[in-house]
């Protein structure tokens, strides 16, 4: 199993632990997106784009205010193989921002579920 494989399980179970907060924070989440869209997109920064993609995934998780998630998710240095793997995707920093919006719009509409979904499979197509 990859880092990433595995970041996909822990924010899929982050998504959906306790789902009263996330509402709370879907808005700095949907901040969160546009920050990956200024400082990586339009810029085309890749390690903006990096930075302010390994937050906002981070982000979901701290939503589930569960300390071992977080602390797990934390040793697996996302930062860091986000930016390893953009060196080589560059080109692509739309189509990487892009496919986030789903995930923020499930967590709008309150489904966590589809939410622990697309953040598995979104982390599984690395």
């Amino acid at each position: 199993m990859s880092a990433y494989q595995l970041r996909g399980y822990l924010e899929e179970i982050a998504a959906q632990h306790d789902p009263a907060s996330k509402v709370e924070g879907c808005a700095w989440i949907h901040r969160g997106l546009a920050d990956i869209d200024a400082k990586g997109c339009r810029a085309g920064d890749a390690d903006g784009f990096a930075r302010a993609n390994t937050e906002f995934h981070r982000s979901i998780v701290s939503l589930a205010s569960n300390r071992t998630l977080l602390k797990v998710w934390d040793s697996l240095e996302i930062g860091m193989l986000s930016r390893l793997n953009l060196q080589k995707n560059e080109k692509k920093l739309r189509s990487l921002a892009e496919i986030h919006q789903p995930i923020v719009d499930s967590l709008k509409r309150g489904d966590l579920k589809e939410t622990g979904v697309l953040l598995r499979e979104h982390a599984f197509s690395f």
